[in-house]
């Protein structure tokens, strides 16, 4: 990771507990991710890991306020196939 960082001149800057705000983009996902689950999850909070792939596929596919894109957009250089990146949760009894 050194040799990576030092060779693109990045400076790579470790988050602590004491200065939580220094990973404010990922503090604000995470927080984002979790009001979006206590709105889909049953009563009883026992399918949140269902719900939990459409979330995070909400979350891609939405555009950033920082970079105006979609993270899909930005990685894969185009918007999700909702068929290939989503399909329903089977029903367990």
């Amino acid at each position: 990771m050194k040799e990576v960082t030092q060779a693109l001149q990045i400076r790579h800057v470790f988050p602590t507990t004491a200065h939580h705000h220094s990973n404010g983009n990922t503090e604000r996902t995470i927080r984002t991710l979790y009001n979006m689950l206590a709105l889909s999850i049953n009563d009883n909070q026992t399918n949140w890991n269902e719900m939990l792939p459409f979330a995070t596929f909400a979350i891609n596919a939405g555009p950033s306020a920082t970079t105006r894109d979609s993270p899909f957009k930005i990685w894969i250089k185009n918007w999700p196939s909702f068929k290939k990146h989503v399909s329903r949760p089977t029903k367990t009894l």
